[in-house]
This record gives structure tokens, C-alpha cells and sequence, in this order.
């Protein structure tokens, strides 16, 4: 399984690494660092997953994730946070 890891956080981005590493069957095929580099490095590596942080600068997670429902339908995104959901989906 390949992963596409979008966060604006180096030390983030390098501790989620450090813990699906140890996966042999998961491959790290890309970072990001903001919504159009997500973008864009989806669309070249084509990942199975995508790990998306919801608050990057730029284009956030939700408007990346959107995205990339239509521009890579088959690959599985998950929206990380380190909000409360309450605050970024009112009625949650």
C-alpha cells in the first residue's frame, strides 16, 4: 500500500512515518507540506492512501480532500486533526 502523508508539520509528518514504517507492506511514497503540494503529489504518485491534515496552509485538508474525490476517487483519504471536530464541523 502506498501513502501520501499532507502535513504542514515536518515533526509531524516525520512521526507518522517513524510509526507505519515498521509495516512492511506500506510504502511512504510521498510528503506534503501544504494543499497544493497534497495536490499535486497525488496526482503524480497516484497513492492508495493519503493522510491529509485538516488546517494547511493554503488549501486546507477538507478543500484537498474534495479535490481529490474527483481527481483520485480510488485512493482512501484520512483527515487528521489535532482540533477538536466540534470546532471545525459545527452540529458534530
Amino acid at each position: 500500500m502506498r501513502i501520501l502523508i499532507a502535513d504542514d508539520s515536518a515533526m509531524v509528518r516525520r512521526g507518522v512515518i517513524g510509526l507505519l514504517s515498521s509495516e512492511a507492506s506500506w510504502e511512504i511514497c510521498g510528503e506534503a507540506s501544504d494543499g497544493s503540494e497534497a495536490l499535486a503529489k497525488a496526482r503524480a504518485l497516484l497513492p492508495d492512501v493519503i493522510l491529509l491534515d485538516v488546517s494547511m496552509p493554503g488549501l486546507n485538508g477538507l478543500e484537498v480532500a474534495r479535490q481529490l474525490r474527483r481527481e483520485v476517487p480510488r485512493a482512501r483519504i484520512i483527515v487528521m486533526s489535532q482540533h477538536d471536530p466540534a470546532h471545525l464541523l459545527p452540529g458534530v
